[in-house]
């Protein structure tokens, strides 16, 4: 026995031990019982640091809906993030996608003037992105 475990660490392989017909059933642990479902959540939500919304604390009712939710690949937060993942959108020669609002002052930048409205702007003693 000895001889196949330090082959399998020289390999680099892990085999984990098989499993028995109550370790299989972990995934159908109910938590259907209130007083259960709350701790049970608030620590999950302590230690995992994701917020889980109240709609979905009434579908979760085993151990497997609980790990499916925090599993789940959370929504980008801004719009930006989610167009820029589509290949299609991007592939189009007429649409731009910034992460952030286009300003009158990229539109200048974009043409070519900036640098002359700033030195103008400068030279009157007047704020150049708006504020005083």
């Amino acid at each position: 026995m000895p001889e196949k475990e330090s082959t399998a660490q020289q390999t680099g392989e892990f085999h984990p031990p098989a499993s028995t017909s109550a370790e299989s059933g972990w995934g159908d642990v109910s938590i259907r019982d209130t007083d259960l479902k709350f701790a049970v959540l608030k620590r999950v939500m302590q230690l995992t640091g994701t917020r889980i919304p109240d709609h979905a604390i009434e579908d979760i009712n085993t151990a497997k809906a609980l790990i499916g939710h925090l599993v789940k690949k959370p929504k980008p937060k801004k719009l930006a993030e989610s167009l820029l993942v589509n290949e299609k959108l991007t592939a189009l020669p007429n649409l731009q996608i910034f992460d952030r609002r286009y300003t009158p002052i990229d539109k200048e930048k974009e043409v070519g003037r900036w640098k002359v409205i700033e030195k103008e702007l400068e030279r009157r003693g007047l704020p150049i992105t708006g504020t005083a």
